[in-house]
């Protein structure tokens, strides 16, 4: 997503500032563009564009700034990590969007439309503190969630 490459480029000054680590998957076909900005910025960040462990580099965050689809929901929620969406703008029926809106109206996420973004809004998100969201992120999640549903499924035919 070349508008999060983008905002990510855009804090290095505020992640320099903070000392914080940054692990970005920004994807490749903006892979050289972007490893270019941060070299020119001189900023040291753990940059791919494709890794067969994603899970491991999930668990080394914090907090992570990512698209709202379905998975991505999922996959950060499972593993308590608080974050801002950027929903995807063409999305069908906008479902990126209202997917992180179901978390942020629990108060367990964060939702900016990528039109809306600017580094000033994300700086504010970024300096919140999120222990409490990664803590109740544990409550939304159904232990054996797939197991329940099949069970279910299986009952009814």
């Amino acid at each position: 997503a070349k508008a999060i490459n983008n905002l990510a480029i855009s804090l290095v000054d505020y992640f320099k500032e903070r000392n914080i680590q940054v692990i970005h998957q920004c994807g490749k076909s903006d892979f050289e563009r972007v490893k270019d900005l941060y070299k020119e910025k001189n900023f040291q960040v753990e940059l791919f564009s494709f890794h067969i462990n994603l899970a491991s580099k999930i668990e080394q965050a914090d907090f992570a700034i990512a698209r709202s689809g379905a998975g991505t929901l999922f996959e950060l929620t499972a593993n308590q990590l608080p974050a801002l969406f950027i929903p995807y703008p063409h999305a069908a029926s906008d479902h990126q969007y209202f997917n992180g809106k179901f978390l942020e109206s629990k108060n367990l996420g964060f939702v900016i439309r990528e039109r809306d973004l600017s580094t000033n809004r994300v700086i504010g998100i970024l300096e919140k503190d999120i222990s409490s969201i990664s803590r109740d992120l544990s409550t939304i999640i159904q232990p054996l969630g797939a197991k329940t549903i099949a069970k279910a499924l299986l009952q009814e035919l």
